[in-house]
């Protein structure tokens, strides 16, 4: 099977599964439940799912060189993101060109609020994802 095939089928089981997950939840709160905080905690969890079934339909893909991937997470982990920016899509009403330098500048103005957290220095951050990004997809182990 072709690879682009193999990532199609990939996320459309990852779809899938989502799918029975909300419905598994919706089932589940079709019961008496006692306890009130679970169940609103099952609405608001069912409310999440929805939304990102919604948008990882939406998340696009193109065919393109993509690097290595020795732990066989990079798909999952392009999915994530790929939420991440159509929600903010959504949120903001930004078109796909200006999607991600939007976002990375809303996540500095973040950083100005909360600068004396520890992981909120945008500079350092940003180099240490380029140093895991390395280390998912070349291999190997997290040098600091």
């Amino acid at each position: 099977m072709p690879k682009k095939a193999i990532k199609a089928r990939t996320l459309e089981n990852r779809l899938m599964a989502l799918g029975d997950a909300r419905d598994n939840l919706s089932e589940a709160l079709e019961g008496d439940d006692e306890d009130s905080r679970v169940r609103e905690a099952a609405v608001d969890i069912l409310a999440v799912l929805n939304t990102f079934e919604d948008k990882a339909a939406k998340v696009k893909w193109t065919r393109c060189k993509i690097p290595g991937d020795p732990e066989k997470k990079n798909t999952d982990r392009a999915i994530w993101a790929g939420i991440a920016v159509a929600h903010f899509q959504d949120q903001t009403g930004t078109d796909d060109q200006d999607a991600l330098s939007d976002m990375l500048c809303d996540l500095l103005h973040l950083c100005d609020r909360r600068a004396k957290e520890p992981g909120f220095d945008f500079d350092k951050e940003l180099a240490r994802a380029k140093m895991h990004y390395q280390a998912e997809t070349e291999g190997g182990e997290l040098t600091p």
